[in-house]
């Protein structure tokens, strides 16, 4: 049995369930403020639905972004905290490659996964969506939608799928002429998925030093910088 994780985003979600299964259970939870005090509880409810206890994971499965960088951190916090102590596999997938393969109408073929980075950027990946693999056409970059959209243009991209502006989602399905889908309500059941398709997801080998790909610093970094003029000093014992 696993557990998927997903804070990437605006909606935390938790599923427990076989690779490539459906869910025995999920629980989701909108607002992003409130992932960091309700995810262990989601996932305390989830292991009572399903009948099971810790002690029955195989593994854990996770978003590692780019998206929220207080999101990915709770989650990840939550993923070492358990692996560590039940020594558990962990497996991760970009949140972009998530909003890919969950989208709706379900996608096949060519898709370009976006989201919104702020400072009028966006975070995007494009992916290539067969029955039983995944191919990784352009892992995640984040950079102005023009830029994007001239960098993805080759990859023969056909369909649009994520979280951003909507004049920005319209001018790339525009500029792309790909179908724009919806991304999915919940990414921790698609994470299920992505464990039985072929390059669907990553594992972690060095738990303790692991890190979600935030896409960029957090926002409390970026203004430190600005003000002191140099790089964030790393914490002690962190290397950067």
């Amino acid at each position: 049995m696993w557990l998927a994780l997903d804070t990437s985003g605006d909606t935390a979600s938790v599923a427990l369930g076989e690779a490539g299964g459906v869910p025995r259970a999920e629980a989701r939870l909108a607002g992003a403020r409130q992932h960091a005090g309700a995810l262990v509880p989601m996932i305390d409810r989830c292991l009572r639905e399903a009948g099971i206890g810790a002690a029955a994971l195989e593994g854990i499965v996770l978003g590692d972004g780019p998206g929220s960088f207080t999101g990915l951190r709770v989650a990840a916090t939550v993923a070492k905290a358990i692996a560590l102590a039940r020594g558990l596999a962990v497996r991760t997938a970009s949140s972009l490659l998530v909003q890919a393969a969950g989208a709706l109408p379900p996608a096949t073929g060519v898709v370009l996964g976006v989201r919104d980075a702020l400072r009028g950027e966006l975070y995007g990946g494009v992916y290539r969506l067969e029955p039983g693999a995944v191919t990784t056409l352009l892992p995640p970059v984040v950079t102005a939608p023009e830029a994007l959209a001239a960098r993805v243009t080759p990859l023969g991209v056909r369909a649009v799928v994520g979280e951003a502006p909507e004049p920005v989602l319209a001018a790339l399905h525009q500029r792309l002429g790909a179908e724009r889908l919806a991304p999915p309500a919940a990414g921790a059941p698609v994470l299920l998925g992505l464990l039985a398709r072929e390059g669907g997801t990553a594992p972690v080998h060095d738990l303790r030093h692991w890190e979600p790909e935030y896409g960029r610093p957090a926002e409390a970094q970026r203004r430190w910088e600005e003000r002191h003029g140099r790089p964030l000093p790393p914490a002690a014992g962190e290397s950067r």
